[in-house]
């Protein structure tokens, strides 16, 4: 995997304009659909967990090359990562709390 880390580093620009482009929405795509739906949330929890796990390599691969805009680009990851992190203790902690309640209430009557 570390090998592909450096493979990202050095393709940063084609991978940004690769992506950007399969994030645009075609012109004929009729307003409000899409035509292959995608689980934002699936997606974007596989992201997060991909990131998590390579993110002390992505770490090495930048602090060997000390530049200091990927320097920058990984603190505004880990800004990132660290925001996630939250949301998604609070969401869990409020799930939680949810059925806590629900089961309170169902004894209850």
């Amino acid at each position: 995997m570390r090998d592909m880390n450096k493979f990202v580093l050095d393709n940063m620009v084609n991978m940004r304009g690769f992506i950007d482009s399969l994030a645009q929405v075609p012109a004929n795509c009729p307003a409000g659909e899409l035509l292959n739906p995608i689980s934002l949330e699936k997606e974007l929890a596989c992201l997060h967990r991909q990131l998590i796990k390579q993110k002390d390599d992505m770490w090495q691969e930048v602090n060997e090359r000390n530049i200091k805009e990927q320097i920058e680009t990984m603190n505004q990851l880990e800004i990132i990562l660290a925001k996630l992190e939250m949301e998604v203790i609070t969401a869990s902690s409020f799930c939680s709390h949810l059925i806590i309640e629900a089961t309170f209430e169902t004894k209850g009557s």
